[in-house]
């Protein structure tokens, strides 16, 4: 057997075991898509080492998000009915150096352990903003897709708007995912997402 062959199989002896130790998927994925006439929609994903429970629980801590989302001000549950709640929310939004106060007032629909849908009746930043975040459990981990529906009010360059979108969006399932490992018993690896921001 030749150096080079035994290099070679060495290399993909390490990568193998590398790759096995790696969680699956751990990356999260965003992707931003002009449909124009200044709508856009952001498609989202990550897989998390929690139990859909766990996930559960996260994403429907509504009047806490602020905890562990920083750019959230405030969220507040102003009417619940049934799987149907009015959440009135503030927050930051950014666009390069540029930072906006943008206020919502969401209409959210749950379906127990599997979905959760909103939309912004207000419509005083936005002109039209809705959205879905969706949950199926895996095996050892839980898959989390969100997807949103965006036209900001006031129309800024699709290059610009497209990068913001892409962004926050971002920044938010990295803060979700991250609450979702620390309630799961997984602070370092929760610290070493925030670390990445």
């Amino acid at each position: 057997m030749s150096k080079t062959t035994r290099y070679l199989g060495l290399t993909g002896a390490i990568l193998f075991l590398l790759s096995a130790a790696a969680p699956v998927r751990a990356g999260i994925n965003v992707s931003v898509h002009h449909m124009g006439h200044h709508v856009y929609e952001v498609d989202g994903s990550f897989e998390v080492a929690s139990s859909s429970h766990v996930v559960w629980a996260v994403l429907t801590d509504f009047e806490n998000i602020g905890r562990f989302v920083r750019e959230v001000i405030s969220s507040k549950v102003v009417e619940r009915n049934d799987g149907r709640l009015l959440l009135e929310q503030s927050a930051v939004g950014r666009a390069f150096l540029v930072s906006k106060k943008v206020h919502v007032l969401l209409d959210v629909r749950q379906e127990e352990g599997r979905r959760i849908e909103f939309e912004d009746i207000l419509l005083n930043d936005f002109d039209q903003y809705r959205g879905t975040w969706e949950l199926r459990q895996e095996e050892g981990a839980t898959l989390v897709r969100y997807r949103l529906t965006a036209k900001p009010g006031q129309g800024l360059p699709t290059f610009v708007a497209q990068r913001a979108l892409q962004k926050n969006a971002r920044r938010l399932l990295e803060q979700v995912r991250a609450e979702m490992l620390r309630r799961s018993g997984g602070p370092l690896q929760a610290e070493a997402l925030q670390a990445r921001e």
